[in-house]
């Protein structure tokens, strides 16, 4: 039996100080990529650059939060039995959806793990899941693989 894990931010001065640990460490990290992206094509490089600039001004934004901004108060977060559960599940799916990708294909292995992930976070509309799972899916492979045209894995089906 596992038990309930609690988490306890404290709002003084190291719940300030893991932030700025962990924005530099992004701001790291996002720095990066940035330069890595440019070994791609420059068309290619757009969307990718785009989004490590947010992240940059994202983790700048938090570290300078942890100066200027107002003191927190404590914040106690509970992960119960239940919730580690989800987790786990959570975990699983993600690693069977890597390794079924190049398996099964992008179109179906997306399908799966997005009813799954959906099931397992809210067990209750199977049918809505399976409608939400089959549109997304295709808008995505739509989008990406022919409009775009950026390749995407296929399968044993497609």
């Amino acid at each position: 039996m596992i038990p309930p894990v609690k988490i306890l931010f404290n709002g003084g001065a190291s719940l300030k100080k893991e932030n700025r640990l962990f924005s530099i460490f992004m701001i790291f990290i996002f720095g990066f990529l940035y330069y890595y992206t440019y070994s791609f094509p420059k068309r290619s490089a757009i969307y990718p650059k785009g989004l490590l600039v947010l992240g940059m001004v994202c983790a700048i934004l938090l570290f300078s939060s942890s100066y200027f901004g107002k003191k927190q108060e404590d914040k106690k977060i509970i992960v119960g039995k239940r919730e580690q559960k989800f987790i786990l599940l959570s975990v699983i799916c993600m690693i069977m959806y890597i390794i079924f990708i190049p398996i099964l294909g992008y179109a179906v292995t997306t399908f799966f793990y997005m009813f799954m992930q959906m099931a397992i976070l809210v067990p209750k509309r199977n049918l809505l899941y399976i409608i939400v799972a089959i549109v997304s899916t295709t808008v995505l492979y739509v989008t990406f693989g022919i409009f775009l045209n950026v390749w995407l894995p296929k399968g044993l089906f497609f």
